[in-house]
C-alpha cells in the first residue's frame, strides 16, 4: 500500500507545475504518513493490551476451575469419610492404611495427586460397600 501511495505521489509531482502546490502536496503526504504511523502505534498498543487482558482472564479462570475441582474433591473425600465412618461403626475390621501424598495447592502437581486419589480411593472397588 505504501508503494502505491509513493507511485501516486510521483505521478502527481509530474503533473504539478506550481512549486507552492507541490510543497503543499508534499506536506499533505507527510501529514498523512504521520497519521498512519500514529494510528498504527495506537492499534498495536490496543492489541497488546487486549492480549495481556486475555491472558490474565485465562489465568483467573484456570484458578477458579482448579479451586472448584479442589472443592469437589474435598466434598468427595468428606462423603467417603462419612460413609467410611458408618462402616467402621458397624464392623470392627482392621483395614490396611491407605497413604497418598498431600496436595498443597500447586497446580503443577494437581493431576498427579488427582490420579493417585482416584486410583487409591475414588475408583477402588474394594473400599465400597
Amino acid at each position: 500500500m505504501l508503494k502505491q501511495i509513493n507511485d501516486l505521489d510521483s505521478q502527481i509531482q509530474a503533473l504539478i507545475t506550481d512549486e507552492k502546490i507541490f510543497d503543499a502536496e508534499i506536506e499533505s503526504a507527510i501529514e498523512y504518513s504521520q497519521k498512519i504511523s500514529m494510528w498504527y502505534s495506537k492499534l498495536s498498543a490496543q492489541i497488546k493490551s487486549y492480549r495481556n487482558t486475555t491472558e490474565e482472564n485465562l489465568k483467573f479462570h484456570q484458578t477458579l476451575l482448579t479451586q472448584e475441582t479442589l472443592n469437589r474433591s474435598v466434598e468427595n473425600i468428606n462423603e467417603f469419610e462419612s460413609s467410611n465412618s458408618n462402616v467402621r461403626a458397624n464392623h470392627n475390621i482392621k483395614l490396611p492404611k491407605l497413604s497418598i501424598e498431600k496436595y498443597y495447592g500447586d497446580p503443577c502437581v494437581w493431576l498427579e495427586f488427582w490420579n493417585q486419589f482416584q486410583n487409591s480411593i475414588d475408583k477402588n472397588e474394594s473400599l465400597s460397600m
